[in-house]
């Protein structure tokens, strides 16, 4: 969805809608609106970042919208739809996906409502189906019906064997003929005739979208249940999926489908057309021509998406432990991954914004301490020329394969030869639809009044909502110390192989529970809220945190409580007005919070306080051997936190400058050594 330019630009805009700013308003599409902005934001700031050992390229670590999944997992219609891991009647996880897209466009133009954007995802994806019912007797007037759909599902009814003499495998261009002009006939019970006759059941299509979405109903299951054409290659062409694809629609409702082919032998490009000029009935054509607005088409589309399984439970090299721990009862497991066209506009704008920020940083005065600092300039300035001289190239196709993103070919994303890969989901887009007029601008700030919020205990204010005025709150280059507190709602689960290495099945899933923000130059509390997750927590995490379960109790906290989405805001304010973080181990924090925070706006004490290819300390530890402060306490206390990350920073900061810094250093790892980095051991 990101890649639909529409659709992009809408999510985008929709973050700014003052229910959803404020946080007042629930639902998918602020957090699917929270997930797209990220993902701008790390894009913009890609070539600001520290460089990968001696390399100039950028070192970027992955993420995961959290808050995104936690939403969707407190929604009854995800539940319903049986797209949740859990639920007992979850949709098998090979088609899955195919289930959740579907969600996703329902749930987006039903949270959209009505006005400019209304039903945003059925205007692009939508197709019209009319339905006829017939009996061939014809003593009865046919039925017929409507329905609309803004995913299709392929047809394989037509080329499935029942028993016959084996059929030449289709081409593409077939099964989609047949998934649009579909006609099934079967027997049923004649009122009039009061006797069982033959009926023929039609599903034609009476409309083209500009983009095309197609649910391949094939994963997971057996060849015979439609894989089995997809490995075939009908025609003597490269691959069996198409990159491009033609569908007409006649005035009289007759379709025709086109597919591109290129034969591997003579290396001859050609379209093949499936269909007959006259294959529509007259009782449809007759029904077609009493309907308004119903007119000829034509649309030609280009490959853009495809969604695919792959099956780990067939590579040979997974342990028999790991398919027995993830897979079915058939020892069935794999993921999914997705080959995706960059549309050349995004490539552009990406690559026109990396540079921009690039070039800002350099010619900006940078606080020395930052996890980027001056220290960067020469290899980030680099990075900005090699990216100018690809400004103009066009966008390509990309593999998204868990954590690893990687260039590929449109030949990669249409190959499925191989018996380890299913498709899934197939979008084309329309060669006619521009994304121009399409574009956002994703830098506009959040309203500061998102600082203002009330408990929801009691609907009271904060009590530091001095500091959270337009006037008083940080702004550009001021320093803010601050610290996160976590709770755990999903426990790790590992298992171990016959060779003793550990395999992780369920990795542990963490939510905010408490942030603490202290304006370094006054020393005054910004803000110490307590977050309140909206699912069900696992592990209230005290013995480190200090969180217990009445701290995040709505009718049972003494605390300032807000929910997640007002604690995000709150910290995304901060950061698009230019703070400074200053704190130990602040990866974390951000990337519990759902946050993208530029490099040259943290300073971590956990990097200051650090020599190459040794150990990161504790800020427990610090705090005691380089503060003389009593922090021997397993409790952590997020305020009490940042304020000691802060202090950390000035003595390292007064160090550096009297030229100490280096010889405490020393002094500290020699002593953790010593101590095998144990308090109160001498």
């Amino acid at each position: 969805l990101y890649f639909f330019p529409e659709a992009r630009a809408t999510l985008l805009r929709s973050q700014f809608m003052d229910k959803i700013a404020s946080g007042k308003k629930d639902g998918l599409i602020a957090e699917l609106s929270f997930v797209f902005h990220r993902i701008d934001s790390i894009a913009r700031h890609a070539l600001v970042f520290p460089s990968s050992g001696a390399q100039l390229k950028a070192k970027l670590g992955a993420w995961s919208p959290s808050n995104f999944v936690s939403c969707l997992g407190t929604m009854a219609e995800a539940e319903q739809l049986q797209i949740l891991d859990d639920s007992p009647a979850a949709v098998e996880s090979p088609r899955r996906p195919e289930a959740f897209y579907r969600f996703l466009q329902y749930q987006i133009d039903k949270e959209l409502g009505k006005g400019a954007n209304a039903k945003m995802m059925d205007k692009i994806s939508g197709v019209d189906f009319i339905s006829v019912n017939e009996f061939i007797s014809q003593s009865t007037a046919p039925t017929t019906s409507s329905t609309r759909a803004m995913t299709v599902d392929l047809y394989y009814e037509n080329f499935v064997d029942k028993g016959d003499a084996p059929k030449k495998p289709p081409s593409f261009g077939e099964v989609l003929y047949r998934t649009l002009s579909r006609e099934t006939r079967l027997r049923a019970f004649n009122k009039s005739s009061g006797s069982y006759e033959t009926i023929v059941q039609r599903k034609i299509a009476t409309s083209l979208p500009s983009v095309l979405s197609l649910s391949c109903a094939c994963a997971g299951r057996k060849e015979e249940d439609g894989l089995f054409v997809w490995r075939g290659n009908s025609m003597g062409q490269d691959h069996w999926l198409p990159e491009k694809v033609e569908i007409a629609i006649s005035d009289t409702g007759n379709i025709l489908v086109s597919e591109y082919v290129q034969e591997l032998d003579s290396g001859t490009e050609r379209w093949v057309t499936h269909g007959k000029d006259d294959a529509i009935s007259n009782v449809v054509a007759e029904i077609l021509a009493k309907r308004k607005g119903h007119s000829a088409q034509r649309m030609r589309y280009e490959l853009s998406s495809v969604l695919s399984l792959v099956r780990d439970d067939l590579d040979r090299n997974i342990p028999d432990e790991l398919v027995s721990a993830k897979g079915d009862d058939k020892g069935f497991f794999g993921h999914h991954v997705l080959h995706t066209k960059i549309p050349d506009s995004y490539r552009k704008r990406t690559v026109d914004s990396q540079v921009d920020e690039a070039n800002k940083f350099i010619g900006t005065p940078q606080n020395p301490d930052t996890v980027v600092s001056t220290d960067d300039k020469d290899a980030i300035e680099q990075r900005a020329a090699d990216a100018s001289v690809r400004q103009d190239e066009p966008g390509g196709w990309v593999l998204f394969n868990g954590f690893k993103v990687s260039n590929t070919s449109v030949e990669d994303a249409r190959a499925f030869h191989v018996e380890f890969k299913e498709p899934c989901i197939i979008v084309y887009r329309s060669t006619a639809s521009e994304d121009d007029g399409h574009e956002v601008e994703t830098q506009a700030d959040l309203p500061v009044d998102v600082m203002c919020t009330r408990s929801l205990t009691n609907n009271s204010k904060s009590e530091f909502q001095a500091m959270q005025k337009p006037n008083t709150i940080p702004g550009h280059g001021d320093l803010v110390a601050f610290d996160a507190e976590f709770v755990s709602l999903q426990e790790e689960v590992s298992a171990h192989t016959e060779a003793g290495s550990r395999i992780t099945i369920q990795e542990t899933r963490h939510a905010l529970a408490r942030i603490s923000a202290v304006a370094c130059k006054t020393k005054d509390v910004v803000f110490d809220d307590f977050v309140t997750p909206g699912e069900e927590v696992a592990d209230y995490l005290t013995r480190f945190s200090g969180i217990i379960e009445r701290d995040l109790n709505p009718k049972e906290s003494s605390r300032h409580l807000i929910p997640t989405r007002a604690a995000y805001l709150k910290l995304r304010c901060l950061v698009e007005r230019g703070c400074i973080f200053v704190g130990h181990g602040l990866d974390r924090d951000f990337w519990t919070a759902n946050l993208m925070v530029p490099a040259n706006q943290i300073i971590d004490t956990v990097m200051i306080y650090h020599k190459p290819a040794q150990r990161y300390v504790s800020l427990r530890f610090l705090s005691n051997f380089v503060l003389k402060k009593d922090m021997q306490q397993e409790v952590h206390d997020s305020l009490e936190d940042a304020t000691a990350a802060f202090e950390l920073y000035e003595t390292a900061v007064e160090l550096k400058r009297t030229g100490e810094f280096s010889k405490l250093l020393d002094e500290l790892y020699e002593y953790g050594q010593k101590v095998d980095w144990k308090l109160g051991i001498e």
